[in-house]
């Protein structure tokens, strides 16, 4: 709710308690979702849901030659504890009321209202005690509810909450951070720039446009091996590592194909075009149909090749590459 973007998962019936854990995965995902809902329903929430996590992504998680990191850790270091303190899940991104007080003033009786603050700490579901006395912002009231107990008009209370969150940013940013896995992650890239990408469309904002770009440039520049017509699965600290699956190639495809519905720039049809054609020469199985995960030389001490049948976190290459397969025949009126 401070800095946007979506935890791994929740450990509590009540979806209050998360994981901190932050995956690039995730939050490209949601970010496709949420804009989807918006374009369908026009409700603005969806839409500010959206930016915040492009915001959190652009300001977080990307390379400054633009890639983006794969994931933020759950645990850090408590807030003024000794640098040898044990990390604890969740300590950069929950709250004493105290320290919300010392903070906000006479505007923290509203902002705990809405976000649930508790002076024992607000955590519905802990059973080994991690967040005793901490509280974890979640909106308990809407923004509506709380104009209306505090006897305020709710652009006041809004923008008292703005500010509030703006306060209290600052301060969490002075805090040990949480530490970030920086490698860069062809098929989670290839799902946050088709996120970019759309959110440019729906948002009309440049900057996730930007980003989008300087996020497939990255990849074509340090993961690609022109030369050799060889995608790699990741880079990191200037090392690209293994060679790349078939969720690489076609989640990097999509990716070119929402770039080109965004900006009408042809090279970017043109690249769809081409890694599409490589996914089909590396992995496709053309007896039966679907992706093979690998391609036929990955790995000698690999006994067989699967293909995935489900999606599970993130999609299936089979269900993305029928995707694209069905967007570039129309696209390029090619039959094949």
């Amino acid at each position: 709710h401070l800095g946007g973007g979506f935890h791994r998962y929740a450990t509590d019936a009540g979806w209050q308690v998360p994981h901190f854990e932050k995956m690039l995965y995730d939050n490209a995902q949601l970010l496709s979702v949420y804009l989807q809902a918006y374009g369908m329903t026009g409700n603005e929430t969806y839409a500010q849901v959206a930016r915040r996590i492009a915001d959190y992504v652009l300001r977080d998680m990307q390379h400054p030659e633009g890639g983006f990191f794969a994931a933020e850790d759950a645990d850090s270091q408590p807030p003024k504890a000794p640098t040898s303190a044990k990390k604890k899940e969740g300590a950069y991104f929950t709250w004493r009321l105290a320290e919300i007080e010392a903070i906000l003033g006479e505007d923290s009786a509203i902002f705990s209202y809405h976000f649930g603050l508790l002076p024992e700490g607000n955590a519905a579901y802990d059973p080994h005690h991690e967040f005793d006395g901490v509280n974890i912002p979640h909106q308990v009231h809407t923004r509506a509810e709380t104009a209306k107990h505090f006897q305020q008009s709710p652009e006041k209370i809004t923008s008292l909450l703005n500010n509030a969150v703006t306060k209290l940013l600052a301060v969490r940013n002075q805090r040990p951070r949480p530490h970030r896995d920086e490698k860069i992650l062809t098929a989670w890239n290839g799902l946050m720039i088709s996120g970019l990408a759309q959110a440019y469309q729906c948002l009309d904002d440049e900057r996730y446009l930007e980003a989008a770009c300087r996020g497939a440039d990255y990849i074509l520049d340090h993961l690609y091996d022109a030369a050799r017509q060889t995608l790699y699965r990741s880079w990191c600290d200037g090392e690209r590592q293994v060679p790349g699956m078939a969720d690489d190639y076609v989640f990097l495809a999509q990716a070119f194909l929402d770039l080109y519905e965004a900006d009408f720039q042809h090279h970017w049809l043109k690249k769809a075009l081409q890694f599409t054609d490589m996914a089909i020469q590396l992995f496709y199985d053309a007896d039966t149909g679907g992706f093979f995960l690998t391609r036929q030389d990955h790995d000698p001490d690999l006994i067989l090749r699967v293909k995935e049948d489900t999606d599970s976190v993130i999609p299936s290459a089979s269900s993305v590459a029928t995707l694209n397969l069905l967007r570039l025949a129309r696209l390029s009126g090619r039959e094949d």
